[in-house]
């Protein structure tokens, strides 16, 4: 498992790295039909995961989910997933979930 982002800065320089087209330091376009924000404890993770799934391809988007974490110590552990789907001719669709712990 890669180490945990701490930092908002560390979160958004993993995305940037995770759309650049493999071996090379070139960006694939990011298009999102919308960007979404959920806030989701810890028993409703599995579920919120379940509508990402299902949401991917049809509606390339950025998602934010904030984990709340009361009873631990003050901060934020990230992770970054990006989804690239071939979209025909040379195009890709970036799918962005950005998990954060706090």
């Amino acid at each position: 498992m890669a180490p945990a982002l701490t930092s908002i800065r560390e979160i958004e320089r993993k995305m940037s790295s995770l759309r650049a087209e493999p071996g090379t330091n070139t960006p694939i376009q990011r298009t999102s039909v919308m960007t979404h924000t959920a806030w989701v404890p810890e028993e409703w993770v599995e579920a919120a995961e379940d509508v990402l799934s299902g949401l991917a391809e049809r509606h390339p988007s950025r998602t934010i989910v904030l984990i709340p974490q009361p009873h631990e110590a003050d901060g934020l552990e990230g992770q970054v997933d990006v989804d690239i789907h071939p979209a025909g001719e040379g195009r890709a669709i970036c799918t962005e979930t950005i998990r954060v712990r706090l």
